[in-house]
């Protein structure tokens, strides 16, 4: 069942086809997180209709928790050095 009510994707089109250049969703998961389904669920979903200018990528902290991990830590740095 689609999470997006069913205007919002017709207006998410229009937001994602005036993008500079594609946008990559980065969404971690794990088996500790209640809301990681509906998260994941709401990213395929914004992917799926934004023709291509949004792509998703999924990083599961139980299957490569090393990965995913390093990941979210260069992402907090970056965040950092930006304030």
């Amino acid at each position: 069942m689609p999470l997006l009510n069913p205007s919002l994707p017709t207006e998410l089109r229009n937001v994602s086809v005036a993008l500079p250049r594609p946008v990559t969703l980065l969404v971690f998961v794990g088996a500790a997180c209640d809301t990681c389904g509906e998260t994941r669920e709401l990213a395929e979903e914004l992917a799926s209709i934004s023709e291509g200018t949004l792509r998703l990528e999924v990083h599961d902290f139980d299957t490569h928790p090393a990965e995913a991990d390093a990941l979210s830590h260069r992402i907090s740095r970056q965040q950092l050095s930006r304030r």
